[in-house]
C-alpha cells in the first residue's frame, strides 16, 4: 500500500450547504424517530458530514499556519472564518435535539456519559444572535496569527523570527541570553500599537458576545466554549491560591539558590532557563537525529507505538522547525 505524505493529502473546500442539508435531514429523522436506534442511525449520517467539514477546515488551517504567505490557504482560512459560525449554529440545533430527545435515557446508556454535558456547553455558548460577532472574532484571531508568524527582527546578523530567537534564551552565555530577550522585546515593541489594537477589539467583541448570551463577562462564556465540564472558575481560583501558597515560595527559594550559585546580583527574565552552575541540559543530537532517536524509543516501548512513529515519520507528519511565515510551535 502506497504511503500518502501529509503534504499530499487532497484538499477540497467544504461547502456550507452540505452541512445545512445534513442538519435538515437529521432533524427530520430525529423528530420522526420511533426508537432510540433510529436516532443513532440518523446521528451517524450527520457525523459523517461533520467529520468531512472538520477534516477540510483543519487541513486548511494547518496549511495556512504553516505558511501564512500561501495566498490560496489564506483565502481558505478566511472562508472557514466566515462560515464556521453558521455551522456552529447547525451543530447547536443538532445538540438541542439530542438533549431534548424523548429517547435521551436510552441514548445516554449507548453513548459516552460526558457527551450530553458537552452538548449542554455547546447550546449555552452559541446562538444565531452572536454569529456576526463570531465572524469578527475569527477575523481578529487570524489577523493576530498573520502578524505574529511574519514578525522578524535582526539578531546576530540575520533576520529571525521570535521563535528562532527564543532558542538563544537557553544559551550558556548570559550576554547572549540578554541580547535575545531584548531582541524579542524590540520585535514586540515594533508592533505594540497593532497588538494593543487587536487585543482591544478582541476583548470588546468577546464581551459583547457574552452579554448577548446573558453572561456577566467572557470568562463564563470562555469556560463553556472550552468544554470545561469537570471544573469551573471557582475551582481555578482555588488552584491559583494553592500555587501562591505552596509553589511560589518553593520556586523563590530555588531561584535564590541558583542566583547564589551563578554569583548574580539578580535573576532576570533571560536567566529563567538556568538551573544552576552546571550546564543547561540540551539534546545530544539535533534536527533529524532527534526524530530518529524518537523512532528508536517508541520501537522499544511496544510494537503499537513503534508502528505509530513509523507512520508519522513515513508520512512526514512532523513539522518542528521555526521559520518565517510559520505560526509558533511544532506540528
Amino acid at each position: 500500500m502506497s504511503v500518502i505524505k501529509c503534504s499530499d493529502l487532497p484538499y477540497t473546500r467544504f461547502e456550507e450547504r452540505l452541512f445545512k442539508e445534513a442538519t435538515e435531514e437529521f432533524v427530520k429523522k430525529a423528530k420522526n424517530a420511533t426508537c432510540c436506534g433510529q436516532i443513532i442511525e440518523a446521528r451517524e449520517a450527520f457525523l459523517k458530514v461533520y467529520d468531512a467539514y472538520i477534516t477540510a477546515a483543519s487541513l486548511a488551517e494547518a496549511r495556512y499556519t504553516l505558511n501564512t504567505y500561501d495566498e490560496f490557504y489564506k483565502k481558505e482560512k478566511e472562508y472557514y472564518d466566515n462560515v464556521s459560525p453558521t455551522i456552529n449554529g447547525y451543530c447547536t440545533e443538532y445538540n438541542k435535539i439530542m438533549l431534548e430527545s424523548p429517547f435521551r435515557n436510552e441514548l445516554e446508556k449507548l453513548l459516552p456519559e460526558t457527551l450530553f454535558k458537552l452538548y449542554e456547553c455547546s447550546v449555552k455558548s452559541h446562538s444565531k444572535e452572536i454569529e456576526d460577532d463570531e465572524r469578527e472574532e475569527n477575523a481578529i484571531v487570524t489577523e493576530y496569527t498573520d502578524l505574529m508568524s511574519r514578525l522578524t527582527i535582526e539578531f546576530k546578523g540575520k533576520k529571525r523570527t521570535i521563535g528562532l530567537i527564543a532558542g538563544f534564551l537557553k544559551s550558556k552565555d548570559r550576554e547572549t541570553r540578554r541580547l535575545a530577550a531584548n531582541a524579542i522585546g524590540d520585535a514586540l515593541s515594533s508592533v505594540s500599537d497593532r497588538l494593543d489594537d487587536i487585543f482591544d477589539r478582541l476583548v470588546k467583541v468577546r464581551t459583547r458576545m457574552a452579554k448577548k448570551l446573558g453572561y456577566k463577562d467572557f470568562v463564563e462564556l470562555g469556560y463553556l466554549r472550552m468544554n470545561r465540564i469537570d471544573y469551573d472558575e471557582k475551582k481555578v481560583e482555588g488552584f491559583r491560591q494553592n500555587v501562591v501558597e505552596a509553589v511560589v515560595p518553593v520556586v523563590a527559594k530555588l531561584k535564590d539558590k541558583i542566583k547564589k550559585q551563578l554569583a548574580l546580583d539578580k535573576i532576570y527574565f533571560y536567566d529563567d532557563g538556568m538551573v544552576g552552575a552546571t550546564d543547561i541540559p540540551t539534546p545530544i543530537c539535533q534536527g533529524q537525529a532527534v526524530l530518529e532517536a524518537a523512532r528508536d524509543m517508541y520501537r522499544e516501548m511496544s510494537p503499537i507505538t513503534g508502528e505509530f512513529i513509523e507512520e508519522m515519520l513515513n508520512t512526514e507528519a512532523f513539522d518542528v522547525y521555526a521559520r518565517d511565515g510559520k505560526f509558533g510551535g511544532g506540528y
